[in-house]
């Protein structure tokens, strides 16, 4: 505890047994594993680091704390939010106080381990701290603030899907496609970015807003969104060019559906050298 006492939504600290005596609370475990809101319990030796997979938002606690008690029920209504929006990032729990090292550890992530609850996103193996009144809304408009949308590739007409996405692809070893969104709306969805951020050692992400016309005519679209990934010859439905295949993606964009779909297309593509495949053992699934 210690330190500006946070409201969480609905108000104080009544409830929790034990809650009066100096910030200290009778231990349950706050974030216990395999929760039904799937917050992942996190620590030291499983962090999120540049390498890893996903994109994460983490609650720093301490579990005999009443004021990380009352984060409990924010936290779990962000993660299931996210879980049922397709999960395009991840929750997860450190507990800062369960011992020195993991308190050390929390300290090296500029938290103030004096003043739990703290939250923060990872994005590239760096962690920005929230520094708001805490809420599932606010922490949720924090993560989306901080969704790493420079990954995803402006694609305005038919002759820069060679220059943005398959010439880079060609050039670059561990590269293996490209996906290309095509969709009516004006902004970046986070659940795109999550995706060129989940796929970002293997695949180019490049998107065309707003209808574009050019951009319709040339992939035939029927209709909205359509989402393609150009994949070496040979490996596709539909031939595109001289060096690239197409796949059509035909499901509803969510996070989880088209990763399940982009990891069957990764997987049928053969690895063109040693760097490819250490690369695909390497990549860390958190």
């Amino acid at each position: 505890g210690g330190g500006a006492s946070f409201q969480f939504g609905g108000g104080g600290g009544g409830g929790f047994p034990g809650g009066g005596g100096g910030g200290r609370r009778q231990v349950q475990e706050l974030f216990p594993k395999d929760n039904e809101a799937g917050v992942a319990k996190l620590g030291k030796s499983k962090f999120p680091n540049e390498k890893s997979k996903h994109l994460w938002l983490i609650v720093f606690y301490a579990n005999d704390d009443v004021e990380s008690a009352e984060a409990q029920p924010i936290i779990h209504k962000l993660a299931s939010g996210v879980k049922n929006a397709g999960g395009y990032y991840k929750v997860g729990a450190l507990d800062c106080a369960k011992n020195e090292r993991e308190m050390a550890f929390c300290d090296s992530q500029n938290v103030d381990v004096d003043d739990l609850p703290a939250f923060g996103m990872v994005v590239h193996g760096k962690t920005t701290l929230f520094e708001e009144r805490p809420t599932s809304k606010a922490l949720h408009q924090f993560a989306l603030d901080l969704m790493p949308n420079d990954l995803v590739i402006n694609v305005n007409h038919p002759t820069q899907i060679d220059e943005r996405l398959l010439d880079p692809v060609a050039k670059t070893d561990a590269k293996v496609g490209a996906v290309l969104l095509l969709t009516d709306k004006y902004d970046t969805s986070p659940v795109y970015s999550g995706l060129a951020y989940q796929y970002r050692s293997q695949l180019i992400f490049g998107e065309s807003r707003a209808q574009n016309l050019n951009m319709a005519k040339a992939l035939g679209v029927k209709k909205y969104p359509l989402l393609l990934v150009f994949v070496p010859k040979g490996t596709g439905d539909e031939a595109y060019s001289n060096q690239f295949d197409m796949i059509r993606y035909t499901d509803k964009v969510k996070s989880d559906a088209v990763s399940k779909w982009l990891d069957n297309v990764l997987n049928k593509i053969p690895p063109t050298n040693n760097e490819t495949k250490k690369r695909r053992r390497a990549r860390s699934e958190f």
